[in-house]
């Protein structure tokens, strides 16, 4: 299993602001991808600062309409992104 260093901006009850440490554009995209195919989130998207400027660390930013937190949105997003890899495991 790998970890990887988060780091909480912002946190309410329909909002959360992350910084992913040790990620780059592939896992943040993905993640960012599953999370926008939720009905429950209202908004997810991510950025990179330039590297000249800041730390090259993603952000991560996602909404949800409140039937769910934002914490939980990005547990199942990550639960899903698991199974599927899991399943085309067992397919190799």
């Amino acid at each position: 299993m790998v970890c990887v260093e988060i780091e909480i901006l912002h946190e309410d009850e329909k909002e959360i602001e992350i910084v992913i440490g040790g990620e780059n554009h592939t896992f943040s995209n993905l993640l960012n991808n599953y999370l926008q195919e939720m009905e429950e989130v209202t908004f997810s998207a991510y950025k990179i600062p330039h590297p000249l400027l800041d730390s090259t660390r993603p952000v991560l930013k996602v909404q949800t309409n409140g039937s769910i937190s934002a914490r939980e949105a990005i547990k199942r997003a990550n639960e899903r992104i698991i199974s599927q890899v899991d399943e085309l495991e067992s397919l190799l």
